[in-house]
């Protein structure tokens, strides 16, 4: 751990963090506020930590607050899913969201920014339930999962930026190109007439692919692949940041 602005979290960290807010949350009017902790919350669980890890060089600012806010909004996005009847269920051996392969890929059409929820393991739910509870009951699941996975995406990006790539090439995971795909189910290319090798042929050869062009069905297919293409590259993507955000090894730091 580097005493800058930057720190990947450990999960005995992450767990003496948790222990710390659970003690808070058990104070009662001596840290509980009507929407969370009292002012000063963040120097008193500085303390606390010290306390726990002897020699832990983890501050307030940025450290801990940037933890304490993610680990709210990872919170929020399970229970959500949780409790809105989407098929969802908790596996409480592994601490992870469960759901059907089936129906969790048709959910997520409809939900593609919380693509990354399913089998992600939470080990601390139980325990943040008791702290963030209360919280969620005054305005917290004003967002929907999807809106709310997504401001978890934005908000991890924006504090990993140094850490993560987002720009990487997926290219070996979104297959050929549509053009490409459309090249192989038209057929060969139409060979010369010997009679007339300069002009007729290639007249008769534009006639007929214009001719395949002005096809409805061929069309309906053109657009299918396009639109397939879109859904999967965006799916792809959404995938691949969700996953960055539920690393528990992550630089929380500014």
């Amino acid at each position: 751990m580097q005493s800058g602005s930057k720190h990947q979290w450990t999960t005995t960290e992450d767990a003496k963090l948790v222990e710390c807010l659970v003690d808070m949350a058990n104070s009662g009017p001596t840290w509980r506020a009507e929407n969370g902790f009292k002012s000063g919350y963040l120097l008193e669980l500085e303390r606390n930590m010290l306390e726990k890890i002897p020699g832990c060089k983890l501050r307030a600012q940025p450290h801990i607050e940037n933890k304490y806010r993610l680990l709210k909004k990872q919170y929020g996005a399970i229970a959500d899913l949780l409790g809105q009847g989407s098929g969802f269920g908790w596996d409480d051996r592994y601490k992870s969201l469960v759901c059907d392969p089936d129906i969790f890929q048709g959910w997520v059409k409809g939900h593609p920014g919380a693509a990354g929820l399913r089998n992600k393991p939470f080990p601390h739910y139980d325990d943040l339930a008791h702290v963030f509870g209360k919280d969620r009951a005054t305005g917290f699941s004003a967002e929907g999962p999807s809106d709310t996975a997504q401001t978890i995406d934005r908000e991890e990006a924006e504090e990993n930026e140094d850490l993560y790539d987002t720009n990487d090439s997926l290219a070996s995971t979104q297959g050929p190109p549509v053009a490409a795909s459309l090249a192989s189910t038209q057929g060969p290319p139409i060979a010369r007439s010997s009679d007339n090798p300069s002009g007729t042929s290639t007249s008769t050869s534009t006639k007929r692919k214009k001719g395949k062009k002005s096809d409805p069905v061929f069309m309906q297919l053109v657009d299918n692949l396009s639109n397939m293409g879109k859904v999967y590259e965006g799916a792809t993507e959404s995938m691949k940041k969700l996953a960055e955000t539920f690393k528990h090894e992550a630089d929380e730091g500014r």
